[in-house]
């Protein structure tokens, strides 16, 4: 995990790379939780990930969820959307409508 803040507003961004699966699930929410902790937006960056499982867009749905309700975003880079996109299909995660929570179409898996 890397962290990097930017100046001008308090934004962070947490890049991921290897494997974002079940194994290391804990690891990869603590991550995220604390970085939403520390910051009014996150950005996630993905681009250097090996493989990914359902575990990991559950955290991140969860974790959105948990940002919304706090006044907070998390948002994922172009770039890292264009690799996780395949994994979105392939577990129904992909989606044209975000969930209730998402008022202002700020779904992580809308496309």
């Amino acid at each position: 995990m890397d962290e990097k803040n930017r100046k001008n507003i308090n934004e962070k961004v947490l890049r991921f790379s290897g494997d974002l699966t079940v194994i290391n699930a804990e690891k990869i929410k603590s991550q995220i939780l604390h970085s939403i902790q520390d910051t009014d937006h996150l950005v996630l960056n993905l681009t250097d990930i090996t493989d990914m499982d359902i575990s990991f867009l559950q955290i991140l749905c969860s974790a959105h969820k948990t940002a919304l309700n706090s006044g907070k975003f998390i948002t994922i880079d172009g770039d890292s959307f264009n690799t996780i996109k395949p994994h979105m299909e392939r577990s129904g995660f992909f989606r044209h409508l975000g969930c209730s929570k998402d008022r202002k179409e700020e779904c992580l898996f809308k496309g």
